[in-house]
């Protein structure tokens, strides 16, 4: 198993489409997948969903 990368929010965002996770400053999430430069796959609150990487620094 590879290592786990984890993001925290830098701004808050609400989701526009289904799928999409809400962030809130502060939140910390596993990234699943970076693949698309602008929109990542991360894990938060017990879901999966993409979130916009512009949001968030890598910690």
């Amino acid at each position: 198993p590879g290592k786990k990368c984890y993001a925290r929010a830098l701004y808050d965002y609400d989701p526009c489409e289904e799928g999409e996770l809400q962030l809130q400053v502060g939140d910390v999430m596993e990234i699943v997948s970076r693949e698309d430069p602008g929109w990542w796959y991360g894990y938060l609150r017990g879901k999966v969903g993409l979130f916009p990487s512009n949001y968030v620094e890598v910690v």
